[in-house]
């Protein structure tokens, strides 16, 4: 059942685990929010969390930012985002990082923002990505999906190495609560031949992400 597949996939993932875990009526930026598409969690997979407060930081508006308490608009690298001196519960960050090109700054930054006991969850490349076949020669051999070598897309700076993250965390009051690598070798052959099968890019894409353990994360508290 191809519903069943995608809640299992989202199930299972941690950023999901993370999100529907936050204390009841948490408010929660979701930095480098892309389209919004992160607010489809809050109803979906079980158990629904209406009840959090979703607040976007992105570069443009993004398609879903009406299910969004409300945004900030801007190019992090250049300047900071100002949330008027707010605290939150939470914070989420997922395929953002590699884009920022002072990543201690943007930890403080995170810290900044976020209240006594509150949490982040960190989502990013990891540098085994470099090493991979970019998307050309994969499509050369018949297996077509987006970026499955870092450098495939010219926006990324570095997959920054998880010491690199962890040393910038316990400068800025972060204590670390768990960490790892996304690697679903299951999932990922699942995902590469139902992509296959369905000519759909993205599963063909994600199948190569998790079946190899491209993405890393972190999840932390302030102190």
């Amino acid at each position: 059942n191809p519903d069943e597949f995608a809640a299992y996939q989202q199930t299972i993932m941690p950023r999901t685990v993370f999100l529907k875990n936050l204390p009841r009526e948490a408010s929660v930026v979701d930095l480098g929010a892309g389209d919004g598409g992160l607010s489809a969690l809050k109803a979906w997979p079980t158990p629904a969390r209406p009840d959090l407060r979703l607040y976007a930081v992105s570069l443009e508006k993004g398609l879903y930012f009406d299910r969004y308490e409300n945004f900030v608009l801007g190019d992090f690298n250049r300047e900071l985002p100002q949330l008027n001196d707010r605290s939150f519960d939470a914070l989420l960050c997922c395929n953002f990082l590699e884009h920022i090109e002072d990543p201690e700054r943007c930890i403080e930054w995170i810290s900044s923002v976020l209240k006594p006991g509150g949490r982040v969850f960190l989502e990013w490349p990891h540098e085994t990505w470099k090493t991979m076949p970019s998307m050309t020669a994969l499509k050369e051999r018949g297996y077509e999906a987006y970026t499955t070598n870092f450098w495939d897309d010219n926006t990324h700076v570095d997959a920054w190495p998880m010491e690199r993250i962890l040393s910038a965390m316990a400068e800025h009051r972060l204590q670390v609560e768990t960490s790892g690598r996304l690697f679903f070798p299951w999932l990922g052959d699942e995902l590469r031949d139902h992509g296959v099968k369905n000519n759909d890019m993205p599963q063909r894409t994600y199948g190569v992400w998790l079946r190899f353990g491209l993405g890393q994360f972190v999840v932390a508290s302030k102190a």
